[in-house]
């Protein structure tokens, strides 16, 4: 029976944490300079600039998501959703 537990806590922590694992921190380019990817920084929203609010990360397609949740990227930074093979 501790196979089959230990194989029911995987799949419900796979579900938890689906797509956190894939979304970073981004310090937002200046003068052509390329987007810096901040590694280990795991996020799931961000401070807007122009309101000072919490909003959602961007998805693949530059979409703002509703929810925000866990760490906030400082003002600054972007929470995006990074391409992973």
């Amino acid at each position: 029976m501790p196979g089959l537990e230990l194989i029911s806590l995987r799949i419900i922590g796979v579900q938890t944490f689906k797509g956190s694992l894939r979304r970073s921190c981004v310090l937002s380019a200046t003068n052509g300079e390329p987007d810096i990817q901040l590694q280990g920084s795991f996020c799931g929203g961000y401070i807007d600039p122009m309101t000072l609010q919490q909003v959602g990360y961007l998805d693949l397609n530059g979409n703002h998501q509703n929810a925000t949740k866990g760490y906030i990227c400082p003002l600054g930074q972007i929470c995006t959703v990074r391409y992973v093979l």
